[in-house]
């Protein structure tokens, strides 16, 4: 493990570094409240694994943009952490993009892949993304396909 790992938060270098130290260091502090729930530090950490875990099975690594189409709160947080976790970079939306608006800055931020809410603040984000991209495919109602994504973008809700 490289040494960077095991830093005190306040010397962490990266954040790949600074969410585990704040684990270790603040462990059952609470860390953030919304979503109607409330995470602690470890609890964050434990999350943000899983969100790796599951970017990481859908081919996200170093260097791949991943579209955060999330409001403010714990899920944000935690796909932000996962991301850092593996080398991607986080790139936050607005939730109050036009669909148009969305598939503008999707295709020119070169989006590896999005996660969304499937509704968020009484809009139905997950209909806002297959009017932004009518060519959508899947099946399973999770990951989404936009083959003419610049990099085979996926998109998924948070859930």
């Amino acid at each position: 493990m490289r040494a960077d790992l095991d830093a005190e938060p306040q010397s962490a270098t990266t954040l790949a570094a600074w969410f585990p130290a704040l684990s270790a260091a603040y462990g059952d502090d609470e860390a953030i409240a919304g979503e109607g729930r409330h995470l602690t530090y470890r609890r964050l950490d434990v999350e943000a694994r899983r969100w790796a875990a599951r970017l990481i099975a859908l081919g996200v690594g170093k260097g791949a943009r991943i579209g955060l189409l999330l409001g403010n709160g714990p899920t944000w947080l935690s796909v932000f952490a996962a991301a850092t976790r593996l080398g991607a970079v986080a790139v936050p939306l607005s939730t109050f993009f036009t669909p148009t608006e969305l598939a503008y800055v999707v295709r020119h931020a070169d989006l590896h892949g999005l996660v969304v809410h499937g509704s968020f603040l009484g809009r139905d984000q997950l209909a806002e993304v297959a009017t932004a991209f009518p060519a959508l495919t899947g099946g399973d109602g999770r990951v989404l396909h936009l083959d003419d994504a610049p990099f085979g973008g996926r998109f998924g809700p948070s859930t």
